[in-house]
């Protein structure tokens, strides 16, 4: 029987020596860790696991135990709109910008890479985005501290689910498939090395011996640490980032209130970091600035995701099995399940918010928020079926749902059936007149469609709203609200610009 003072003192011990930060769930985690390695290692007293791991023997185990904390299904072109901004905006920014001094060197930094799929995904990217690859020498990194998902991310073998955002262009141009797996094809294992590599507290010049990286993923990796350890870790990505250097992160991670030496950069369906130069300031409070503002015709994609990336149901969230009936023990009324179910979706939690969802799903008056849940879960994997199946049934038992209009709409939009995507935006809109994220993608659907003047009026409302001074936006892809608020802002003005000009050349 573990006891609270002993899981603490390891969780302090953890904290000290990788910067991580584990919150109650995360502890859960860890002494399901716990007792895994104490069978393995065949140790039946914590008392005698803590003085193993305490002791300089025991640097190893605890890396071991550390190792099972971490989270490692992926797949390849996650979050897609993240690589349609490294292709449309960073890459041709960057290569102009060494062209200039004919550097042919690109070098690309994965923090936290699990089992690769993300460095591979990068290594694909650049060698798309480069006009003559042949030309340039493309090196991707990837370090995790995970030894395991190293080995797999060095094999370069994945199940098919990993590779569901990759069309079969790709799929054939840069995988070879056979026995049920794809491989990754010979002709890029050159351009990616892996490592094992903690950001927390490793030496920072074994990435990067001679020169520095030009572009930096670090997606969601940065919620895994303690507060203090992120300033330390965001200036030795500054230190190692080359200039111009580039930095994603994950939608759930924000540089905001951090004196991190990075400006934000908005453009249409997400936003990335650019490194300010030794001496640069950011000015506090100063707006981002905002790379290129939308064209009518330009494509948004229907985004799924509240503040955090896609993931599957079915990834291992938690080392323990959800413990079910102790979910079905919880009491909450009715109407504060939804709340608490959203609350879930949006750490990432999909297990356990789908069990809050299927509860409602069985109760007599909030069916339809249920059953519009699961399809919400569904949406986010592309299971474009079960989520259609899910909205009908939610439709039946309450034709008043303003998310279900909302994610009806977000179905239509991923299937390019604009006109039932605006049709339903508008019903959840008259359902929930203050719904930011409905009045946000109908505004993005007239501006695909030329339609400027509805456009406009969409996103004067989305600013009004937030100006108003909601701080929090629900249902949110990513955006804060500030952010959200700033990227209306630069549209709005951008085009009161265009109309005065057009107004003085009559």
């Amino acid at each position: 029987m573990l006891k609270s003072e002993q899981v603490s003192e390891l969780v302090g011990i953890i904290k000290s020596g990788y910067g991580l930060s584990l919150d109650n769930q995360r502890v859960f985690d860890l002494e399901s860790a716990l007792k895994e390695r104490m069978a393995q290692i065949k140790i039946s007293s914590i008392n005698d696991y803590l003085e193993l791991v305490i002791s300089r023997p025991g640097e190893k185990e605890l890396e071991e135990l550390v190792s099972l904390l971490s989270i490692g299904e992926t797949g390849f072109f996650r979050t897609p709109q993240q690589f349609w901004a490294l292709r449309d905006f960073v890459f041709p920014e960057l290569l102009k910008f060494k062209q200039s001094r004919e550097d042919k060197r690109i070098r690309i930094l994965s923090a936290g890479c699990a089992t690769g799929e993300e460095a591979w995904t990068l290594a694909i990217m650049a060698l798309e985005s480069v006009p003559a690859p042949e030309e340039f020498e493309v090196e991707v990194v990837g370090c995790d501290l995970n030894k395991k998902f190293i080995e797999v991310a060095r094999a370069g073998k994945y199940p098919p689910k990993r590779l569901k955002n990759v069309d079969k262009d790709f799929k054939d141009k840069y995988f070879d498939q056979r026995e049920g797996y794809f491989y990754v094809k010979n002709q890029i294992k050159p351009l990616v090395h892996f490592m094992r590599f903690n950001l927390g507290n490793d030496d920072y010049a074994r990435l990067s011996p001679e020169q520095g990286f030009d572009l930096i993923f670090c997606r969601n990796v940065l919620i895994y640490f303690a507060p203090a350890s992120l300033p330390a870790i965001l200036k030795n990505f500054h230190k190692v980032l080359n200039n111009p250097g580039y930095l994603f992160l994950g939608y759930s991670e924000s540089l905001y209130g951090l004196d991190s030496k990075f400006s934000s950069v908005y453009v249409p369906g997400t936003f990335y970091y650019k490194k300010l130069p030794a001496g640069e300031q950011r000015e506090k409070g100063t707006k981002a600035k905002i790379k290129k503002s939308p064209r009518p015709g330009d494509k948004f994609e229907p985004h799924f995701c509240l503040v955090r990336e896609q993931e599957s149901a079915d990834k291992p969230l938690d080392k323990k099995p959800l413990d079910q009936a102790k979910i079905e023990e919880e009491v909450f009324s009715e109407g504060e399940l939804w709340d608490k179910a959203i609350e879930r979706f949006e750490q990432e939690d999909f297990k356990k918010a789908k069990v809050y969802f299927e509860k409602l799903a069985r109760s007599s008056v909030y069916a339809g928020l249920g059953y519009t849940g699961l399809a919400l879960i569904s949406g986010n994997l592309g299971e474009q079926e079960r989520a259609d199946k899910y909205l009908e049934q939610a439709f039946k038992e309450d034709s008043f749902i303003a998310e279900a209009y909302y994610l009806s709409g977000l179905l239509a939009e991923r299937k390019e059936d604009l006109e039932s995507a605006i049709e339903n935006y508008r019903r959840a809109i008259f359902l929930k007149s203050d719904f930011v994220m409905a009045h946000f993608n109908l505004g993005n659907l007239y501006l695909r469609l030329s339609d400027l003047e509805n456009a406009r009026r969409e996103f004067k409302v989305v600013y009004g709203l937030l100006k108003a001074g909601m701080k929090k936006v629900y249902l949110s892809t990513g955006w804060s609200g500030e952010s959200l608020k700033s990227w209306v802002k630069l549209h709005l003005d951008t085009g009161e610009r265009k109309a005065q000009d057009y107004a003085s050349r009559k």
